[in-house]
């Protein structure tokens, strides 16, 4: 919660001061560990305090969420512009994207064992 001054109460968020609740937009540095934890290193402009906040890294299931999601959402964008694709050609070439990006989605859900795995038809014998 930002108040009127331009200043944050002290237990407010890691973006204010520490000490006099000043906002703090920019950390001074950043360390990204090999562990995926986030450090910043903070210092407010006004009253020269110093301070430093961590974030750690998001569960690997998080993340695989989130890039199943992304996948979805650019599958999503390809069916969007099929819609305003000016011909059949662009209009294939757009669903096909779209089927793609989806396809790609659903592969990380089947190796997490989230999807059953999808039956494919048995190939075919060669006749001559």
């Amino acid at each position: 919660m930002i108040q009127d001054s331009g200043q944050l109460p002290p237990s407010q968020g890691t973006n204010g001061c520490t000490a006099c609740g000043r906002l703090v937009v920019t950390p001074v540095h950043s360390t990204y560990l090999p562990t995926g934890k986030l450090v910043n290193q903070w210092r407010c402009p006004v009253c020269r305090n110093a301070w430093q906040t961590s974030a750690d890294p998001a569960s690997s299931t998080d993340l695989q969420s989130n890039r199943s999601e992304h996948l979805r959402e650019n599958a999503g964008h390809c069916l969007a512009l099929e819609g305003t694709a000016p011909d059949d050609m662009a209009r294939n070439q757009f669903r096909r994207m779209g089927d793609a990006w989806l396809a790609l989605a659903d592969t990380p859900d089947w190796l997490d064992g989230e999807t059953p795995p999808v039956s494919r038809p048995p190939p075919q014998s060669a006749q001559a």
